[in-house]
């Protein structure tokens, strides 16, 4: 199984430990500021917030837990492979991990670092935003696990310098909906 990882940071090439090298082609675990600032009880508030670096089995599944309490962020986004075989699971249990299966790589499984590579880019606007809010059904969900995404739900487009933006086929997006 391979896992990704998205990011607004361009041509990083490793994941190395939370005081580990602070090259700007690394990315290091954090924990999230949005997480930092919650109150006790907000809904979104986790118990056991270590650094980390989430990932997710398919690129979809990481649009869907992306920016959820960051408030939607929009711009560029850097869409990473990560070569790893080991992951380490979330400490908690939420409706969103059901969703997105986000796994965690923390400082406890990074040797010295971990080789990513960027694949493509997507550019998250505001119809993107309402498109992933359409999605969060069950039986969308369970469907974009069991299809092979790249020739379904994406349109790679060859783009200069050989960066692959990635878009949503609406199309095929749309007839998923209406399953």
């Amino acid at each position: 199984m391979g896992w990704y990882h998205l990011s607004f940071k361009k041509d990083l090439t490793a994941i190395v430990k939370t005081d580990g090298p602070k090259d700007t082609e690394f990315i290091h675990p954090s924990v999230p500021k949005w997480i930092i600032n919650l109150k006790p009880d907000d809904l979104y508030k986790e118990p056991d917030s270590p650094p980390r670096i989430s990932v997710a089995p398919s690129v979809w599944q990481c649009v869907a837990g992306f920016g959820r309490a960051e408030g939607n962020p929009i711009g560029t986004v850097y869409i990473y492979e990560v070569h790893t075989p080991i992951i380490a699971r979330r400490s908690f249990n939420s409706v969103e991990t059901v969703i997105t299966d986000e796994q965690w790589i923390t400082d406890d499984i990074i040797h010295e670092k971990i080789p990513i590579a960027q694949i493509g880019y997507m550019v998250i606007d505001k119809i993107f935003l309402e498109i992933k809010k359409v999605s969060h059904s069950e039986a969308v969900l369970h469907y974009m696990k069991s299809i092979d995404e790249r020739e379904t739900i994406w349109s790679i487009q060859d783009e200069k310098f050989g960066e692959k933006q990635w878009e949503l086929n609406l199309d095929a997006f749309n007839e998923i909906l209406h399953q």
